[in-house]
């Protein structure tokens, strides 16, 4: 699991703690990386998950079932999750670090980049998170209707999408962790288990 998160856990902005917003689930199946650098810890990660009722288990590494179609609010049946987690307490015993100590992922380039044009290879919209969270972020997680801001997706449309999580270091250019997915929209998934459990 990745670090509470939780809809129940409350935002403090001062402290640079921003838990999830959106649909609001709880812990599991995300694809994570993790760096850790005497007292500094990262971890990155994302999922998808079918809007309110959780995340989806994958059957092929690192990628994700989803639904076309949106729900009578024009929602997508699915969110894109993400999760970045700068060193709070529960990564440090996550990662058996006693001197991991929180601090600020903004001074790093945190970027969120996600795939406009499935049909025809990457085309990569880029987001940067550090405007968002102005100044402070010690744990950033949130859950995106991918209809919306800043991506703007057609939810109808059948596609393979991949996503892409990244922490940039500011001085060397070089990037630090990150977290990559596939999002296999309107696919059917293997018959291995419940399709409940894959779609997203």
């Amino acid at each position: 699991p990745v670090s509470v998160f939780s809809s129940k856990v409350q935002e403090d902005k001062s402290k640079g703690i921003y838990p999830i917003g959106g649909s609001g689930q709880i812990n599991g199946h995300f694809c994570t990386d993790t760096y850790v650098d005497k007292d500094i810890g990262i971890q990155v990660g994302l999922r998808v998950e079918k809007r309110y009722k959780g995340p989806v288990y994958t059957l092929i590494e690192r990628s994700y079932y989803a639904e076309v179609g949106v729900d009578k609010n024009n929602f997508p049946l699915w969110d894109l999750d993400f999760h970045l987690d700068a060193g709070t307490a529960y990564l440090a015993t996550q990662q058996n670090d006693s001197i991991m100590t929180p601090h600020n992922a903004l001074e790093h380039e945190v970027t969120l980049s996600f795939d406009l044009d499935p049909s025809s290879g990457i085309k990569w919209k880029n987001e940067t998170l550090n405007d968002y969270y102005q100044g402070l972020l010690i744990l950033g997680q949130n859950a995106l209707p991918m209809n919306f801001s800043p991506f703007f997706i057609n939810p109808n449309i059948k596609g393979n999408y991949t996503a892409l999580l990244s922490v940039t270091n500011n001085q060397t250019k070089a990037v630090i962790v990150s977290s990559e997915i596939n999002v296999l929209c309107g696919f059917t998934p293997p018959m291995t288990v419940s399709t409940d459990s894959l779609y997203a």
